[in-house]
């Protein structure tokens, strides 16, 4: 198996103790779209421009995996001995922000932060930069995101956890998120699997 290169981080402190579920927040069509437009924005805008990026879709079947995740309430990504998300990427997030729209904002921003840790000359992080290259992952072109209320998650206080999935996933050992017009693409065999496009949503579905 192929070992993963950027580590996802966690970017916050659980208060030791009981954190359970408050509310389960289905999300809106205008949701979805904000996670599908933002992480096509930051694809198209990467620095050095890409040769190879791929437009992302939404998959509303990773989104309900994403929020089997999220009902959780744990802040943890899962063990790669869990099959049922082991083709997939992940990130995930939690904010204090008590808006649903603002802490998907602040989320989507802290993860497109990390740029600044990404050197893609030397392909290598200075600090966290999982979260980002995941975002921009080239051939990482499905994308579903959740998110839930649960109490007592950042630091004693409530918190909305989200997570997006990936597929298929990124953060391959020894490989850039893209290719550019100077370097050559690395091709990865990548697990079978087969999508529908809705032209009714514009969304993929399995």
């Amino acid at each position: 198996m192929v070992e993963q290169q950027f580590k996802l981080c966690c970017h916050i402190v659980a208060t030791v103790g009981l954190i359970s579920i408050l509310t389960v927040s289905a999300l809106t069509p205008e949701q979805r779209k904000l996670f599908l437009d933002y992480h096509n924005d930051v694809r198209q805008k990467v620095s050095p421009p890409a040769s190879n990026m791929q437009h992302m879709i939404y998959n509303e079947s990773l989104e309900v995996l994403a929020q089997k995740w999220v009902d959780k309430c744990e802040f943890r990504h899962p063990p790669r001995s869990d099959e049922e998300y082991r083709p997939y990427g992940q990130n995930i997030g939690a904010s204090g922000n008590p808006r649903e729209q603002g802490s998907i904002e602040a989320i989507l921003k802290k993860w497109h932060h990390e740029v600044q840790n990404y050197n893609y000359t030397h392909n290598s992080c200075n600090g966290v930069c999982g979260h980002y290259t995941q975002m921009v992952w080239h051939n990482s072109y499905q994308l579903g995101c959740a998110m839930a209320k649960c109490s007592g998650m950042l630091q004693g206080m409530n918190a909305f956890f989200i997570a997006c999935q990936y597929y298929p996933r990124g953060n391959w050992k020894g490989q850039r998120p893209y290719s550019t017009a100077d370097v050559t693409p690395t091709t990865v065999k990548l697990p079978a699997k087969r999508y529908i496009r809705n032209s009714s949503t514009g969304m993929a579905n399995d």
